[in-house]
């Protein structure tokens, strides 16, 4: 954070990798679940407005959405219970109702 504001490229690069870390040590999911604490969700962006959006300064490759929601899954199976509750999930709704999945 800087200026109490969140890096949100760094945010979700640190969300994929960590996710990634989660079936191969042991210390990534309490990190995780302490990191959350006070972080935004791993699909914070889906909450943004567009004007929010378009201030977000992102790095020459951004984090796909799919790359995002797929982190968010392995959060969900890596403790269901933690984050099913720590997270508001009514901005994903509408993407499971999708074909591209």
């Amino acid at each position: 954070k800087a200026d109490g504001r969140i890096n949100h490229d760094l945010h979700e690069r640190l969300c994929v990798a960590l996710s990634k870390l989660l079936h191969i040590s042991p210390d990534a999911l309490p990190f995780a679940a302490r990191y959350f604490e006070n972080a935004p969700p791993v699909f914070q962006r889906l909450f943004f407005t567009s004007a929010e959006s378009a201030s977000i300064q992102y790095g020459p490759k951004r984090m796909k959405l799919r790359d995002l929601m797929g982190a968010t899954l392995k959060f969900l199976q890596s403790d269901c219970v933690k984050f099913r509750d720590l997270w508001d999930w009514s901005v994903c709704v509408s993407h499971l109702r999708t074909s591209d999945v």
